[in-house]
């Protein structure tokens, strides 16, 4: 079937976010005594802030339970000032999202992350009308590595899910367009190993220009 439409994960795909993210999750966390290593990272990334943090939780032990709106807040502070003075928006993801759209695919964005910061970092990224739908962790009741925040997408813009390309950093990511019947892009990352993270995607690249490709 051909391919109308690319659904796009946000952290570590449009925006290399992803050590900038646990950099400032570990500020917060450090002061329970918690550091998230690079190699506990692709365990748990992926999911919705509020999931990891339930991971954490339990994993620890913590007989507290953090407020998701805070952390969220506290967390995405310290992220902007990083991410502002480091974003290259000319060699950012606009001109390959563009190509894309000019060969006729319909284009979406699906992150785990909350509303106002993905609204942020679109702005950031240059990326404003860009896409066709967005949809966040708050548009959603289940979470990644359930598939609804992609078949809510595919939904948006108006096209089967088989007929849907997602592009994820995630192993949940892949799992759940796999489980959604949609094409599965993984995107080869310092933090995954592409034989053991990635076997069960379609496709494997190592940078966003190898989609031109897709038909």
């Amino acid at each position: 079937m051909k391919l109308k439409a690319i659904i796009f994960d946000m952290d570590g795909v449009l925006i290399e976010s992803t050590g900038v993210v646990w950099k400032a999750h570990n500020s917060i966390l450090a002061r329970d005594g918690i550091h998230i290593t690079d190699e506990q990272i692709p365990k748990i990334m992926g999911r919705s802030l509020r999931d990891q943090l339930k991971l954490i939780e339990k994993e620890h032990g913590l007989k507290k339970e953090y407020d998701l709106n805070k952390f969220s807040k506290e967390s995405w502070e310290i992220q902007k000032k990083i991410l502002k003075s480091s974003i290259d928006v000319e060699n950012g993801p606009k001109k390959v999202l563009q190509e894309l759209k000019n060969k006729g695919f319909k284009i979406a964005m699906a992150t785990s992350s909350s509303k106002h910061r993905a609204i942020d970092i679109v702005s950031m990224l240059g990326l404003d009308g860009m896409f066709g739908v967005i949809v966040t962790a708050d548009d959603a009741e289940k979470h990644k590595p359930d598939p609804e925040i992609f078949l809510k997408a595919a939904e948006g813009l108006g096209v089967d899910p088989k007929e849907c390309a997602v592009v994820e950093d995630a192993l949940d990511g892949i799992k759940a367009a796999n489980s959604g019947g949609m094409y599965s892009i993984a995107l080869l990352t310092k933090f995954h190993n592409k034989k053991l993270d990635f076997k069960d995607a379609d496709k494997v690249i190592t940078n966003l220009w190898e989609l031109k490709n897709l038909k």
